[in-house]
């Protein structure tokens, strides 16, 4: 914590040095501006030209402290007086310099609360801005404590997992629900859009899901509940891909219900990858949605890899995706990793393909290892 408060105070300093620099420029500027408007006066002696003088007298009155102004205001009627075109004498010489004077002083006083009035706004402006940073940061913090903060234990079998939102906050979900009899649920769901809106309506599918997890119902009628619920708070306005599993770790089964989602992939040793893709269409669009189930035995060495779309439709410079092709690869090729090592080696694949770190979407990934003989 102290190398980064260090580090605001250099950036503070190196603002109010910059600060200072700008003002100092400015008001050479702005003296610049009165010599020559003085030096204008005193070659014309035809016509006065001592109304220029509102230009530079303007500008500080933007930038600068009434005192400052003030006193500019005082050299240039004693400038105008001095040099203009005007011959000299008792009380007109005082009512035009004071004339002079009076209207100098409305026009600074004018512009003076204008920049005023701007000032305040705009310290306004960033002082709701600074609340609403400060409030997205609270609620990225109350997502990320939604997300699961370790994954199962569970002998023979190894679990992992990540969410990285493209903005603030994300529309991703992924989570581990303990079952009855020892069994675990596995969801990895997305939420149309991003951002705040997306956001907000992710614990709802927490919230949906757990309902009937500790029920011992199928994945595609734990499915059709969910999306009975969200239909009838999304109001079709939003939907949700929802990817539902649960493992039987006694006898390797692995039942599920794919809605709409990226379909996970399992790597085997010496065969293609086995796509998950039976199951259903996008939750909560439609009320009376059929959903199917559907299951598979996992072998000893199987690498399950769930994600979402941020994986495979993350885009390189030229616009090409990721792909599923490239993320079976990477993989395969790392399937010797742990788990957490595997979701880290992909999460970073993707980003090296992207050649930035600012994410195009939210990015989710979860691993499930099933431990060789």
């Amino acid at each position: 914590m102290m190398p980064e408060r260090a580090d605001r105070g250099t950036e503070s300093a190196d603002r109010s040095g910059d600060e200072r620099r700008t003002d100092i420029l400015l008001l050479l500027a702005v003296l610049a501006g009165i010599a020559a408007v003085a030096y204008a006066d005193k070659l014309v002696v035809t016509i006065s030209l001592g109304y220029l003088y509102v230009l530079p007298l303007s500008l500080a009155a933007l930038v600068f402290p009434l005192p400052v102004v003030m006193t500019l205001v005082a050299i240039c009627v004693a400038l105008h007086d001095w040099l203009g075109p005007f011959v000299h004498s008792g009380w007109q010489m005082l009512y035009r310099n004071l004339l002079t004077l009076f209207g100098f002083t409305t026009v600074v006083f004018f512009v003076h609360r204008l920049a005023e009035q701007s000032r305040g706004l705009t310290r306004q402006v960033r002082a709701q801005r600074d609340e609403l940073a400060a409030e997205l940061r609270r609620a990225a913090e109350v997502q990320q404590r939604l997300l699961p903060r370790a994954a199962p234990d569970i002998p023979g079998f190894e679990f992992a997992g990540m969410m990285s939102p493209a903005k603030q906050l994300g529309g991703d979900y992924y989570d581990y629900i303990q079952l009855l009899k020892g069994k675990v649920g596995l969801v990895i769901a997305d939420v149309s859009g991003k951002g705040t809106e997306a956001a907000l309506f992710m614990p709802s599918i927490e919230v949906a899901l757990r309902m009937d997890a500790s029920v011992s119902l199928r994945t595609d009628e734990i499915l059709s509940t969910v999306n009975k619920v969200l239909y009838e708070l999304a109001n079709q306005t939003r939907y949700v891909t929802i990817f539902y599993a649960k493992l039987d770790p006694a006898s390797r089964i692995l039942q599920y219900t794919n809605a709409g989602h990226p379909p996970p992939l399992i790597l085997r040793a010496s065969a293609d990858p086995v796509w998950l893709v039976e199951g259903g269409p996008i939750v909560g669009m439609l009320p009376d949605a059929v959903f199917e189930v559907s299951s598979v035995t996992l072998e000893p060495g199987d690498v399950v890899v769930l994600y979402t779309d941020g994986v495979v439709e993350a885009q390189s410079a030229d616009g090409e995706f990721y792909s599923t092709e490239r993320l079976a690869s990477v993989a395969r090729a790392n399937r010797g990793m742990a788990a957490q090592e595997l979701v880290s080696a992909i999460y970073r694949s993707v980003v090296a393909f992207t050649s930035s770190r600012e994410l195009q979407d939210d990015l989710t990934l979860m691993v499930l290892k099933v431990a060789a003989k």
